[in-house]
Formats: structure tokens, sequence, C-alpha cells
């Protein structure tokens, strides 16, 4: 993470604006120094208290606390979009992974296809003769990256016993990498797809965010999004519409600390 561009004092505050390629225009006024980069200041960049800095990278504005390097996040607005949200699909990350044969277990690197925007991993049970015998109560492990291209891990829930199944994970996945499926019951039938629910992954982390509106395909939602917070994990920061994903543009606007 770097800061790029140091404070300097401005004459007349009044307009803090970002267009579409994150640009900016920042005026100031009172004596308030003011400036803009990429990364958090904090730590980093000496000011006086009460200057201002706008990581335009998220965005996210910072004000000076004590005179030195600590800097406080402010309250923001971020403007999330998905393009083209594909709709929940139980087999688009792998069609089918079916049962070693010999009692043991199976890890998949290959035949993967990586969500079309960070989501939600779900995974379903079935097998080749359809009367479900051999779905033992196992749990799948998914590993790939978050948003920030770290890797994560997700034990999805439990299968049901003897049911064709489907279990969804809470963590928005950017990439899976490796699927583990552990060995089911004679006679070694069993199929699991994987593919993504609903869940889309938010690229800011706090400990709190609401949503102030959220839009499919254009339209308003009537119903509030499901949202959850971390300040912690990006991969558990998520956005859920009340409508189901049909491949439409996803707009929402969110407030952050």
């Amino acid at each position: 993470m770097s800061v790029t561009q140091t404070l300097a004092n401005k004459s007349a505050f009044s307009l803090v604006a970002i267009n579409e390629a994150g640009g900016i225009a920042l005026l100031a006024a009172l004596g308030v120094k003011v400036g803009a980069g990429t990364g958090s200041p904090n730590g980093v960049i000496t000011a006086e208290k009460g200057s201002l800095f706008l990581d335009v990278s998220v965005p996210k504005l910072y004000m000076n606390t004590d005179g030195a390097t600590a800097w406080l996040q402010q309250m923001g607005i971020t403007h999330f979009y998905a393009a083209v949200a594909a709709a929940a699909a139980a087999d688009s990350v792998h069609a089918g992974i079916t049962d070693a044969g010999d009692g043991t277990d199976s890890t998949v690197t290959t035949g993967i296809t990586n969500p079309d925007v960070p989501r939600n991993i779900t995974a379903t049970s079935d097998d080749v003769s359809g009367d479900n015998a051999d779905i033992k109560a196992v749990q799948v492990i998914i590993t790939g990256t978050n948003w920030d291209d770290e890797v994560i891990t997700e034990t999805l829930p439990i299968f049901t016993v003897n049911s064709s199944d489907l279990v969804a994970g809470s963590k928005a996945f950017k990439t899976v990498t490796s699927i583990f499926v552990p060995a089911m019951d004679t006679p070694y039938d069993a199929l699991v797809t994987v593919g993504y629910g609903d869940i889309l992954g938010l690229p800011v982390s706090a400990a709190h965010i609401s949503c102030i509106d959220a839009f499919l395909d254009d339209t308003l939602e009537g119903t509030a999004a499901t949202i959850v917070a971390s300040a912690t994990a990006i991969e558990s920061c998520t956005i859920d519409l009340n409508s189901s994903l049909d491949g439409s543009d996803v707009d929402a606007y969110l407030i952050t600390p």
C-alpha cells in the first residue's frame, strides 16, 4: 500500500468530487490542509490536526487527529457496482465431481470456472443411480481467493444424509482454486456439483456497513438488501438483494464508517 501525494495547503474549499474514473478535484477553505492519494495515510503522512486525506482507490476519507501521523477514517459513501451479475447456478463452478469409488476423499483443482464476480459458493449432492443412498453427512471445503487476492477457505454446511441437497456458503470468492469432497458411502456413485449463489462480495471491509439503496437493472429494490459486515475479513462483507440475480447490473450505495 502506498500514499502517492502529500498534503497541500489550499485556499478555497467548495467541493470534493469523484468521477467514474476515480479522478478527484479538491478545493480547501479556512486554511484546512487537504490531500489525496492511494492507501491509508495512518502512520504514513504527518500533517496538522484536522487535516483531511482522501484515499481515492476506495474511496475513503480520513482526518488527522493528533498533528502527527494518526488518522481516523470518516464516514463515506461507496458505490458498489456488479456488471451483468449472473443468476445463481448450481453447476457454474464445477459441473460434477464423482466419488473416487474406493472410499477415499477427492481434491479437484481442474475443470473449475471462477465466479463472474466475487460471490458465495454452493455445493449440491446427488448420485448417479438416483436413490441418494450413498450420500453422507460430509462437508465440502472450498479454497480460493477474495477481493484482495488473498487465499481463503470455507467449509460449506453439512450435506443431509441420503438426500439430494444444496448447501450455500457465506464468503465471497473471487476465484476458486481447489474443491475438497470427502468420501461418500457405498456404492460410491455420489455426484457433487459446485456453483454460486446470489450473495455478492463487497470491495470494502468495515465493522458497520449500511445500504442506502440497491438497484437491479436500474430498478430500485422495494425490500432492503441484506448486508453483512466485517472489519477484518473482506470476504465476509457481502450484499444479498431481495430479488434473485438474473444477469442484470447491480448497483448499491453504501455508508461505511
